[in-house]
């Protein structure tokens, strides 16, 4: 064998042992990736959520136990957000967002009532919850990006220099009763318990 064969078989060598170490880092970043912890953060659901369904072991009854428990910490966020971006509103504004959250909510439970087919067995009453959990969840998220100073300052200002004109939708029905600005909105649903559905 000449002298430059070996030269490209040694350097074909070094290569695949390369590629391999690549590959083996790559596994072990993935595996640290999925970490439960690593996971929470990056779908806003919370560690205990993530351990809860990893130890129901896809039985249902248990799963579902899971995301009643976390759909009740995500409805705790977002009228908590909800709270503190009413505090930073103007009156018009706080009425807009009321008639937002109201309009929301009459959506959340249609949709996700659509998800839950009575004849659909386990699987749709899953389906149905977790429609829930992930509508309020991604509310939540929303309305605390909402609360965020900054994002406040330039929504306003865009709206102030927008050259369009503005007309806000009226309707003269509305979706839920008035009550009190103290109230829970996601104990709002027509007096059904947010995640158990029947």
């Amino acid at each position: 064998m000449t002298s430059g064969r070996r030269f490209a078989v040694r350097a074909a060598a070094c290569r695949t042992k390369e590629g391999l170490l690549i590959v083996l880092m790559l596994i072990v970043l993935g595996l640290l990736l999925s970490t439960p912890a690593l996971a929470a953060a990056d779908s806003d659901m919370t560690k205990e959520y993530l351990t809860c369904m990893d130890k129901a072991k896809g039985v249902t009854p248990e799963m579902i136990d899971c995301i009643s428990a976390e759909t009740a910490r995500q409805d705790a966020r977002l009228n908590s957000s909800y709270k503190k971006l009413m505090a930073k509103l103007s009156a018009k504004r706080k009425k807009t967002l009321l008639d937002a959250q109201r309009a929301w909510i009459k959506f959340r439970d249609l949709n996700c009532e659509f998800y839950y087919d009575p004849d659909g067995g386990t699987a749709a009453r899953l389906a149905g919850n977790d429609c829930i959990l992930q509508a309020t969840a991604d509310r939540a998220k929303e309305l605390r990006n909402l609360t965020n100073d900054e994002y406040l300052q330039k929504y306003d200002e865009l709206a102030f220099n927008s050259t369009c004109v503005h007309t806000p939708m009226t309707s003269s029905r509305s979706y839920l009763a008035p009550s009190s600005s103290s109230h829970s909105f996601g104990s709002m649903s027509g007096g059904r318990t947010l995640s158990l559905l029947p």
